[in-house]
């Protein structure tokens, strides 16, 4: 199993790989500043199915529910393509009867090979979504109904993607990778339908030297969609991190969002963390987005070590002992 970047694809390193299935989740805006195009970001990947046809693979598995994903239809092989949707009747392999709640979803999936009825502790949506394909892929590879239903109830435990932490504190803090306009999108609104009682606070930012294009986008989102964003450091590079932060900022202005009120800008990330743990009320939800698993900070050259899960851990250890101690 191999994640074939658009970097990749588009360097040529991928040309004597030999593909037996490709598959494509969502194709959306992302690393424009290497592509300098999103027409060329999207060509970049349809070339996945490309190579695969080249190299003698002809199976693919496309999601119907995403309009990039759906341009690389062409480039497959039509009836050996396995299509998933949780909208399209016409999709190959479709969820229905799907039931998402705080602790996971069902849903029966209706495929060639026959019903799977599924129950999984993954979050949201998109995870049924992403279920839908890897039993395509794993329908492509040849496996069974049984197997594939029984692997997807225990799925692994994945660092740094829609992690909870948990110190006893009343609040829920949630560790995500999501750094693009649209992940940030999906992980908040499924955050406020698990629990729309109390507020979101968001802290993120956006890598340095690279796509400046989407910066603004996701202040944008967060502005919408969060009650109080906290802009901060994610790996700035050599790029001025204040300046990287204003242009998120922004975006949440655009919003009708007020600085000091629905966002903050700090560019020390565990002082950011630190801040909207003290901010978080019980009820809240805290949504830590950006650096997920990665184990560094990327800043003046330097990869500086980060656990963000031990960083939040810290800042919540620390209030809940101050309030003993009051």
């Amino acid at each position: 199993l191999l994640e074939a970047t658009s970097h990749g694809l588009a360097m040529h390193r991928l040309d004597h790989v030999r593909f037996e299935v490709a598959a494509v989740t969502n194709i959306t805006h992302e690393h424009i500043d290497f592509h300098g195009t999103r027409e060329a970001y999207w060509l970049a990947k349809r070339r996945l199915f490309e190579l695969t046809r080249s190299t003698g693979g002809n199976k693919a598995v496309v999601n119907l529910d995403d309009p990039g994903a759906c341009s690389t239809l062409d480039a497959c092989q039509s009836d050996s393509t396995l299509t998933y949707s949780q909208m399209e009747a016409a999709a190959r392999i479709r969820a229905t009867g799907i039931d998402i709640g705080t602790h996971g979803f069902a849903a029966s999936f209706e495929t060639p090979a026959g019903r799977m009825d599924i129950r999984s502790p993954l979050l949201g949506g998109f995870n049924v979504s992403n279920s839908l394909c890897a039993a395509g892929i794993a329908l492509q590879a040849g496996a069974g109904v049984d197997a594939i239903t029984q692997t997807l109830a225990k799925p692994p435990v994945i660092a740094g993607r829609m992690a909870r932490i948990d110190e006893g504190q009343p609040f829920t803090v949630v560790v995500d990778y999501a750094h693009t306009p649209a992940s940030l999108e999906k992980v908040l609104i499924l955050l406020r339908s698990l629990d729309g009682r109390g507020r979101i606070i968001v802290v993120t930012g956006s890598a340095g030297e690279r796509d400046r294009e989407k910066r603004p986008l996701q202040g944008a989102v967060c502005g919408k969609l969060a009650d109080i964003s906290i802009f901060t450091n994610e790996d700035p590079r050599f790029e001025p991190a204040g300046d990287i932060i204003a242009e998120i900022a922004a975006g949440a202005r655009s919003t009708g969002c007020r600085p000091n009120e629905a966002y903050f800008t700090i560019e020390d990330r565990a002082e950011a963390i630190d801040r909207a743990v003290a901010l978080a009320q019980p009820g809240d939800t805290i949504l830590l987005a950006g650096k997920g698993h990665e184990r560094s900070i990327i800043l003046n050259g330097a990869k500086l070590p980060w656990d963000e899960a031990e960083v939040v851990r810290t800042a919540i250890r620390r209030r809940l002992r101050q309030e003993v101690a009051r």
